[in-house]
């Protein structure tokens, strides 16, 4: 039997007390949680500890603890969470738990934290960064969202919860997972989604893999973090040409509906090569020949020519972030920048051979 209050552990009282009711509500809901876990509240910031073995069952979160927030009215304001509306509510889910959640979020500052910390809600980033991004990320701020809309779709799984209809669920308690790439992989069983035990950092912390294989840059758009531990940088869409590789071009094609990546693809069109997409520490030369049936001498200038018009493209990020010691969301942009052009030169070295710039 878990106690929720032994279960967590707050340094404001406040959050003790909404973290202690959301755990409540999630056992009364049917959620089950390992007996030895613990949630850590520090600065605002969740997390997890659990000392068990890798593997053994983490959390059970089943469908009358997730949380439709689509079917739910938010303001737009920048400070807190709040409820304006609630329509078509399953029936089936616990509408005391969102209520519990809202508290829990705003007596955390979260919504105040992303708008300084999230790249798709600050509203400090210039016109110039938010262009140098689109390059990089066409999607990039394409729709105007409000402070609550980015902060729900960090923290949102898209499931088949209720009726069938795969929607985006908030998850409560497995919320306070981080993200690592090696950590836990979640199920979706029957009615529930399922997590083990996974500690990749070799302390107590559990982790949550969130998916996608997302890069640096990706976590720092679509989460407001950047990955430090991501292994894989993505190629921007774009177009290098030279006289050993003619013209290849990087679509904006590489994940699927539910976003997931798409395995590399290779298409000859007017005597070019369309690559779907193109990702370091994924895909390298030897990929690239089984994709296109191209030489390996061939691919390796396109391996090559693909790595500098990427590292031309953040050079171009870069030179737009300006105070980005003072900045929260410049400095997390410049840090991931940094991060995929590691991985990038990395993945590619030895290989960056003079190229026309690509774009």
């Amino acid at each position: 039997m878990v106690d929720p209050l032994r279960c967590c552990d707050a340094d404001d009282e406040v959050v003790a007390d909404f973290l202690a009711s959301t755990v409540e509500g999630f056992l009364e809901c049917g959620g089950q949680i390992h007996p030895d876990a613990r949630i850590i509240a520090h600065d605002g910031e969740l997390r997890m500890e659990c000392p068990a073995a890798d593997g053994e069952p983490l959390l059970r979160v089943p469908t009358t603890a997730m949380l439709p927030i689509q079917r739910v009215g938010w303001a737009d304001g920048a400070d807190v969470l709040r409820v304006t509306g609630i329509s078509d509510w399953p029936h089936d889910a616990d509408l005391s738990l969102l209520y519990t959640q809202v508290g829990l979020h705003n007596a955390c500052g979260k919504l105040p934290r992303l708008v300084a910390m999230h790249p798709s809600a600050s509203q400090t980033l210039s016109t110039e960064t938010i262009a140098a991004v689109r390059v990089l990320r066409p999607s990039f701020r394409i729709r105007t969202l409000s402070p609550t809309d980015v902060f729900w779709a960090t923290r949102t799984f898209r499931l088949p919860a209720f009726d069938g209809e795969s929607q985006p669920v908030a998850l409560p308690v497995l919320d306070a997972l981080n993200h690592h790439p090696r950590g836990a992989v979640g199920q979706w069983r029957g009615d529930s989604f399922t997590v083990s035990v996974s500690r990749p950092t070799g302390t107590t912390e559990c982790f949550l893999d969130y998916g996608h294989q997302r890069d640096a840059l990706d976590t720092a758009l679509v989460y407001g973090f950047f990955d430090t531990a991501s292994t894989l940088a993505h190629s921007p869409p774009l177009s290098v040409t030279s006289p050993d590789i003619a013209t290849v071009t990087v679509l904006d094609e590489g994940r699927g509906l539910a976003g997931d990546l798409l395995p590399l693809t290779a298409r000859s069109h007017q005597g070019a090569w369309l690559l779907n997409r193109f990702t370091f520490g994924i895909d390298d030369a030897s990929a690239l020949a089984g994709a296109t049936g191209q030489p390996m001498d061939w691919c390796e200038h396109v391996v090559s020519a693909l790595a500098r018009a990427s590292i031309n493209a953040l050079d171009d990020l870069d030179a737009t972030l300006t105070a980005i010691r003072t900045d929260p969301a410049q400095s997390l942009l410049a840090a991931a920048s940094g991060q995929v052009r590691s991985i990038i030169t990395r993945h590619a070295r030895g290989r960056m051979k003079t190229t026309t710039r690509g774009r």
